[in-house]
């Protein structure tokens, strides 16, 4: 089984929050700042706004085999998951995630709320890979997100790097990765992950 360096990412990263022009001082430039305020507060734009963190990995070092992930590693919890940091020998320093069993799951050590924006994905094995996931998102112990229900919400995984994004944009604390064929057939075992997108609420 030959490991597959990915091709560039499709992702494409969020747009940043609209800003109104700077305007003079009068009642009506406040008027129009504080509408305009109010209108991102409503349609979620000022958490897109908010400062995301990007995940890339690659302070872990090389480990062609495959490391356990260290608990806590910028404020995640990765004690009793299944993810193993994983460099490739033709590229000792693109450090990205793998599992080690069939489903998994992100939070953070402390239990906080964060924004989720998604995370690169694709195969290590290359393009006959057959992988199906999805993402359950939970919120204070209930479900907010369930990729079944969603269109978009399911990726077959390929040799190319690519953004899943869930469509759900409230605040979750447990973000789980589950495959429509957990046993034999999955290819959870081939399922890489970068470049992890999170936001403080």
């Amino acid at each position: 089984m030959t490991r597959h360096t990915p091709s560039r990412s499709t992702t494409v990263e969020p747009t940043a929050a609209p800003t109104a022009a700077p305007m003079a001082g009068t009642f009506r430039a406040r008027t129009a700042q504080v509408a305009l305020a109010m209108g991102l507060a409503l349609t979620g734009w000022s958490g897109l706004a908010s400062a995301q963190t990007v995940m890339s990995f690659n302070d872990l070092g090389a480990s062609v085999p495959g490391s356990p992930m260290p608990s806590p590693y910028q404020g995640l919890a990765f004690a009793n998951t299944n993810w193993h940091s994983m460099t490739l020998a033709s590229a000792p320093t693109q450090v990205f995630l793998a599992l080690s069993g069939n489903a998994s799951f992100l939070r953070k050590a402390d239990g906080s709320g964060f924004y989720f924006d998604g995370a690169d994905f694709w195969s290590r094995r290359g393009l006959d890979a057959t992988g199906n996931f999805y993402f359950v998102l939970q919120h204070k112990g209930k479900v907010v997100y369930d990729g079944r229900s969603d269109k978009r919400g399911k990726m077959r995984f390929t040799s190319t790097a690519t953004l899943l994004r869930p469509s759900y944009t409230g605040p979750v604390d447990y973000v789980a990765i589950a495959f429509d064929k957990p046993g034999r057939g999955g290819d959870w075992d081939q399922l890489a992950m970068d470049n992890v997108r999170m936001r403080p609420l």
